[in-house]
């Protein structure tokens, strides 16, 4: 199956891909709470080291090779972005839990699609008709209601929003397997983490642990994060844009969930609002690209 045809259709494996990866990581934010006996550079730091060496050993099971086959240089550049901003968005989340603003965050990642469209029309000139622009006023409507219910500008919030989308955008534009493009943006951030954890120092290389419980969640937060991004690399090539869209929405469903009823954070009247208004923004936009 090419690639157009791949975009203009769905592919069952595909679907089924996306609302794995969009289970996990709307549940992740449990599990980085679990976390908060060290600082958040040194989960980003083993989140990206262990969860190279998981997709190494997907790789050669999967495809009988170590490493990712070269690629062209245009890709690597844009591979290098991808890395770029997906260590970027896993900091934000891991940050995020720690200061306890899951529920911002996972109304952030309600802001990436309407910050994929916002992509679409500057960088690729797509045209700019009312159903954007409908779009357009409800999600500024849901940022200043935000901004007024925090005191502050929503940092975390866009942090996510902004991060993922230009890495689904970027994660588009790269012909290059899922579990080969895993590799490459994990090892392109293996150098600047392993300098961290030793530079640094990290729970891990300086033993400083309480029990052995910890050691074995920090080293998980690496095994757990491979297998969603594998499946969405998987996933994005084999449904409509439409498709991954929808289900990609529950993320931030999952992670307010968790926000609430798990970590126990506030959801005020006018959150709640702000929440309502982003989601009723983004399945409408999602909806209309469908038809």
């Amino acid at each position: 199956m090419s690639q157009a045809e791949l975009q203009a259709s769905d592919d069952h494996a595909g679907v089924a891909a996306l609302v794995a990866a969009a289970t996990m990581w709307g549940c992740f934010p449990a599990y980085w709470s679990l976390l908060s006996f060290t600082d958040p550079l040194d989960i980003l730091s083993n989140r990206i080291i262990w969860s190279f060496l998981v997709g190494v050993v997907a790789l050669r099971a999967v495809d009988g090779i170590y490493l990712p086959r070269p690629a062209p240089a245009k890709q690597l550049v844009l591979l290098f972005v991808a890395a770029t901003l997906l260590s970027f968005n896993w900091g934000v989340s891991i940050y995020a839990v720690q200061i306890n603003r899951v529920v911002e965050g996972g109304i952030g990642m309600y802001f990436a699609p309407v910050f994929q469209m916002a992509i679409g029309c500057v960088l690729f000139h797509e045209p700019y008709n009312s159903t954007k622009r409908a779009v357009s006023v409800l999600s500024v409507t849901s940022i200043a209601l935000l901004i007024y219910d925090l005191g502050e500008f929503p940092f975390i919030a866009f942090g996510m929003g902004l991060s993922f989308a230009f890495y689904a955008t970027t994660k588009k534009l790269i012909d290059v397997s899922s579990r080969q493009s895993f590799i490459y943006e994990t090892s392109m951030m293996l150098i600047p983490s392993l300098i961290y954890m030793y530079t640094f120092g990290s729970r891990l290389t300086s033993g400083g642990f309480d029990n052995t419980s910890e050691m074995l969640l920090l080293i998980g937060a690496g095994f757990i994060a491979a297998p969603p991004l594998i499946l969405y690399g998987f996933g994005a090539q084999r449904t409509t844009l439409t498709t991954s869209g929808m289900i990609l929405n529950f993320i931030p469903i999952l992670n307010i969930i968790v926000g609430i009823v798990l970590l126990r954070e506030t959801f005020s009247p006018l959150r709640a609002v702000a929440t309502v208004l982003i989601s009723v923004a983004v399945f409408y936009y999602t909806l209309q690209r469908g038809r």
